[in-house]
C-alpha cells in the first residue's frame, strides 16, 4: 500500500458506495468556487467567486457581520526574511489605478517600521462637493514648488471648498 496518494488519484470504494453522493449543475463557470446549495451537504451550486490560474481571487463586495467590534480586514505577516527597509505595502485601486496605499518597511527582525497611509496624487483638483466631503487630496507641484495637501470641507455658506491643510517647505 502506498504511503501517499498522488493528487491525480482518488479513492473509490470497490462497492461503488458513496460514488456520486454530491450533485451539482449541468455546467459551471470556469474557475468558480462551488458552494453548498441547501443544508444536505450533497448539492453544490456555482458561485460568482472565482480564482484564476494565477491565484487571483475575484469577489463582489465584502460585508462584515453586524456588531463585530474591532475587525482586522487584511493582514500581511512580515517575517525576518525581507531586508531592513524593504517596502511592505498594499494598495486599494479602482479600474487598475491606485487610490490609497498602506505602507511600511520591514525591520529584518520579523516586524515593521515607518508605518504610513498614502493618498495617491491627483494632477488636478475636482470641483469641491458633498461627494468629496472629508476627503483628502495631494496636489503635486513641479520642480522648485512645494506640494500641497487639501481637505474638502463644508463652509458656513453650506457650500464645499478645498481647504489647504499643509504645504511642503
Amino acid at each position: 500500500m502506498p504511503s501517499h496518494i498522488p493528487d491525480s488519484n482518488f479513492l473509490v470504494p470497490a462497492s461503488g458506495a458513496g460514488a456520486a453522493s454530491v450533485s451539482g449543475p449541468a455546467s459551471s463557470t470556469d474557475n468558480a468556487i462551488a458552494r453548498y446549495d441547501s443544508t444536505t451537504g450533497k448539492i453544490i451550486q456555482d458561485s460568482d467567486i472565482t480564482i484564476d490560474d494565477t491565484n487571483r481571487l475575484t469577489i463582489g463586495s465584502i460585508e462584515i457581520e453586524a456588531d463585530s467590534g474591532e475587525v482586522t480586514l487584511v493582514d500581511m505577516p512580515v517575517t525576518a526574511t525581507p531586508a531592513d527597509g524593504a517596502e511592505q505595502s498594499y494598495s486599494f485601486a479602482i479600474d487598475g489605478i491606485n487610490i490609497l496605499k498602506l505602507r511600511s518597511e520591514a525591520d529584518s527582525a520579523g516586524s515593521i517600521k515607518n508605518k504610513m497611509m498614502m493618498l495617491v496624487q491627483e494632477d488636478t483638483k475636482p470641483t469641491a462637493s458633498a461627494y468629496y466631503h472629508g476627503g483628502f487630496l495631494l496636489e503635486p507641484c513641479g520642480a522648485g514648488v512645494a506640494d500641497k495637501l487639501y481637505c474638502c470641507m463644508k463652509n458656513s455658506a453650506d457650500t464645499y471648498e478645498w481647504v489647504q491643510v499643509a504645504i511642503g517647505s
